[in-house]
């Protein structure tokens, strides 16, 4: 049964074991019919369990039915009432047992991690129903003439998977009111009104997962990350360390009080691949078979100019090298942000692609999972990015690409001048000499990056986000 049957059921067998513990006391017989609707109202829930469950349930309405015989003949026996209610009650508390109705409410494929290991989590529990709903991403601009253009991202990426969903127009929150719903998508501006949310608060309980971790927060941006309406509506909502609930507890709205330091989910899924359960892709193979590999990751608000400029001399230079490989792997947003905002760089965007579609040692990963990218590069370049907290978890050398050298203010959150800059192109061949060479002059930094900073991540995050948010609800309710 639902909770919120549980919930009626053990309600009602209370009110009934007060009214009766009443009529035997002073035999008066006025609430007799109010106790006839309560044991109707429970034998309806009952009398639809199954399995083990039905056994229990056949047990409770055995009891009812005695109660059931007295008040037929109240005379006789109205002293027993009170003991048999009061047992009623009890059995009902003890021997019931309820499920609990999870939603998780996917979007961007390539933000499935944030919630995948909690997800995982939570099928191995028995007394736990799993849904999955996938959400529609709208990207809209309005651009100088007044014509607005709009992109709606809903690619069904769970099916492949083995993830069974739901389609979002197939659901409804306002009937189905899950008890826990999950969701990693905090902007209102890019999803449909139903997942709000201020309107998921209004029928179940909302737990946030971040799809990223906070590295660097300056004022304009935690303004804005701590004003969001979820810093509000959420139940509970899943932080990465103790200095960022520090933050949520300075900054935010309910200062701290819904906030539960876990460590991110988004931490497990990168300790889990390995070349046997992530095969590198067919089309790969021959640009980087016998070479050393590197991973680009790129943002899709990063300026784009032609390939002799700083901002792409990354892919130039391996345009150059064809000794060694790159796995280019733009933001999954690059090509809409960039045609709808940026005809004049969309063109470049092309004409860079283009270079390095012919190239013999360039690929491009647009695909949904950042897995192969990860498994088969020998080391990271990258832009500012949370990307770099889940190849941590990895261990495998990392270098950003901060073009005009100033190190981000980030606070208490990351130490980001442990981390190589090659933002000028003769410290990018410096440290990719390094990398070729096997001279990984900075793993002593990754790993104080990861005990500082990381100290939450080992593989089990989702396991704890679902033992404390089980344990949270049972405290609230008073149930186990």
């Amino acid at each position: 049964m639902r909770y919120s049957q549980y919930k009626t059921i053990n309600e009602l067998s209370e009110s009934l074991n007060e009214a009766l513990v009443y009529v035997a006391d002073t035999k008066n017989y006025a609430l007799l019919e109010d106790c006839l609707m309560a044991m109707t109202a429970i034998s309806d829930v009952l009398l639809n369990e199954s399995g083990k469950e039905a056994d229990k349930a056949k047990c409770i309405l055995a009891d009812m039915y005695k109660i059931l015989e007295i008040l037929d003949n109240p005379e006789d026996d109205i002293p027993k009432l009170g003991n048999l209610s009061g047992d009623l009650a009890n059995e009902c508390k003890t021997n019931l047992k309820y499920k609990l109705r999870i939603l998780f409410v996917a979007e961007l494929g390539s933000k499935w991690d944030s919630m995948k290991s909690v997800y995982e989590a939570f099928l191995e529990r028995d007394d736990c129903d799993i849904d999955v709903v996938l959400e529609p991403i709208f990207r809209a601009t309005q651009l100088p003439n007044g014509e607005t253009k709009a992109e709606i991202i809903y690619d069904d990426w769970l099916t492949p998977l083995g993830i069974n969903h739901i389609p979002y127009k197939q659901y409804d929150m306002a009937t189905i009111q899950p008890d826990i719903t999950f969701i990693s998508q905090p902007y209102e501006s890019v999803t449909v009104p139903m997942f709000w949310p201020e309107n998921i608060a209004k029928y179940s309980k909302l737990v946030y997962l971040p799809y990223y971790a906070a590295m660097a927060l300056n004022e304009t941006e935690r303004d804005s990350f701590f004003n969001m309406p979820i810093q509000g509506c959420a139940w509970r909502i899943i932080c990465q360390s103790e200095k960022m609930k520090e933050c949520y507890e300075k900054y935010a709205s309910r200062q701290g009080e819904n906030v539960l330091v876990t460590g991110l989910p988004k931490w497990d899924y990168p300790m889990s691949l390995n070349e046997e359960n992530t095969p590198c892709p067919e089309e790969w193979k021959e640009k980087l078979a016998g070479k050393k590999v590197f991973l680009l990751n790129t943002h899709f608000n990063t300026q784009l100019l032609p390939l002799e400029s700083e901002t792409f001399g990354v892919i130039n230079y391996f345009l150059r090298h064809k000794d060694i490989a790159l796995i280019w792997r733009p933001h999954p947003m690059t090509e809409t942000v960039n045609k709808l905002y940026h005809e004049d760089q969309y063109e470049i965007l092309k004409e860079i692609e283009n270079a390095v579609l012919s190239s013999p040692n360039i690929v491009i990963d647009t695909s949904t999972s950042y897995a192969p990218a990860f498994v088969w590069s020998d080391a990271l370049i990258t832009v500012c990015s949370s990307l770099i907290s889940q190849y941590l978890m990895i261990d495998k050398p990392i270098a950003y690409k901060w073009f005009n050298l100033n190190i981000p203010d980030t606070g208490e959150l990351f130490a980001y001048d442990r981390i190589p800059c090659t933002g000028k192109n003769e410290l990018l061949e410096e440290w990719v000499n390094d990398v070729i060479a096997g001279n990984d002059r900075y793993r002593d930094d990754r790993i104080y990056l990861q005990e500082k900073y990381y100290y939450l991540a080992g593989g089990n995050v989702g396991f704890r986000v679902m033992n404390t948010i089980l344990s949270e609800f049972s405290n609230e309710h008073g149930v186990k």
